[in-house]
């Protein structure tokens, strides 16, 4: 939990650091884990290779990075 916190940190509008603003996203993706009953494998990391997890991830890796190519002058 360490790990996952520590990068959420980092978020320009809601981390510790205002120095990011307008140029750091932090995504939080834990809550798209599937379990390995609805994935290809259950290999308890890479989100069980499960492709619905990586759409989503990207998706809003993506409307992140929109939201800050927005911000720009």
């Amino acid at each position: 939990m360490q790990i996952a916190e520590a990068q959420l940190a980092v978020d320009g509008d809601k981390g510790k650091y205002p120095e990011f603003k307008g140029n750091v996203k932090a995504v939080d993706t834990r809550d798209l884990w599937r379990e390995a009953d609805v994935s290809p494998v259950n290999q308890g990391y890479h989100y069980n290779h499960n492709a619905e997890t990586y759409y989503e991830t990207g998706e809003r890796l993506g409307r992140a990075m929109a939201e800050l190519l927005k911000e720009r002058p």
